[in-house]
């Protein structure tokens, strides 16, 4: 058999109307050729796992697997491990991805075969699902670039990438909150790699967990951490003053 287009990556600790909402819209695309990988993990990852064979046992698409090990960064790389397409699309577990998502981005990756990661635009949700705002990132590698000094400029669960590249780069690393954003900052010191992020849409992000990591302190030590390895091991200098940035930040969101 072929391998798909897309192997979808998709991680989960928690048993909730969310997550079904997270899988259908990802089962629900334009583009049928893919697989949907599902890691479940932490103490409720058997009962996860048994509803979600129960509900799906239909589509020999998805493929659940395993782990007690509760750490994001772990389940992302085993994910990774048994991924059979070149290209990861990334999906959380409370999200939405719009009908459209794996048209579009496909349709981006193999017009610009030098892109290695690319985001896109995500309408921000509510918990009733209803839009409240669109937020737009920097578009082009040079923008994504000057903004990951200070911040991380992709939304995670939006982004497609080609996996050979990660696998290079060792998969991800990072603390807690900063496995994308530490990822992203050991890309951008390839020439070899390009970033984008898609105007389009593609994804209804959920406002309240946008909350709790902005305001959350090992969020900000995460990237802190990200932000002086880059420093340190690389001699990037230009990481200095988003590294002050994050320090001074942590203390004035997070009191």
């Amino acid at each position: 058999m072929k391998n798909p287009l897309v192997s979808w990556l998709l991680c989960a600790h928690k048993l909730n109307d969310y997550l079904y909402q997270a899988i259908e819209s990802c089962l629900c695309q334009t583009v049928q050729d893919f697989e949907l990988l599902i890691v479940v993990n932490g103490d409720q990852r058997d009962v996860i796992e048994e509803s979600i064979k129960e509900r799906y046992a239909y589509d020999q698409r998805v493929k659940i697997y395993s782990t007690p090990i509760h750490h994001l960064t772990f389940s992302l790389n085993l994910g990774l491990h048994y991924a059979k397409a070149d290209l990861i699309a990334r999906m959380d577990a409370d999200d939405i991805s719009t009908p459209d998502r794996l048209e579009k981005q496909l349709e981006f990756m193999q017009k610009n075969p030098d892109t290695i990661v690319l985001g896109a635009s995500a309408n921000i949700i509510d918990e009733s699902g209803r839009v409240v705002n669109t937020i737009v990132p920097p578009l082009d590698d040079k923008s994504i670039r000057i903004q990951l000094r200070y911040r991380n400029p992709i939304f995670h669960p939006s982004v497609m990438f080609r996996i050979s590249v990660i696998i290079q780069e060792g998969g991800y690393g990072g603390g807690i909150y900063a496995e994308d954003y530490d990822l992203w900052l050991r890309l951008s010191t390839r020439q070899d790699v390009k970033f984008a992020n898609l105007s389009h849409a593609c994804l209804n992000y959920r406002s309240f967990g946008v909350g709790e990591a902005r305001r959350n302190v090992l969020a900000y030590a995460s990237m802190a951490g990200s932000m002086m390895t880059l420093l340190v091991a690389k001699r990037r200098s230009s990481m200095l003053p988003g590294l002050v940035y994050t320090i001074a930040k942590s203390f004035v969101m997070t009191k």
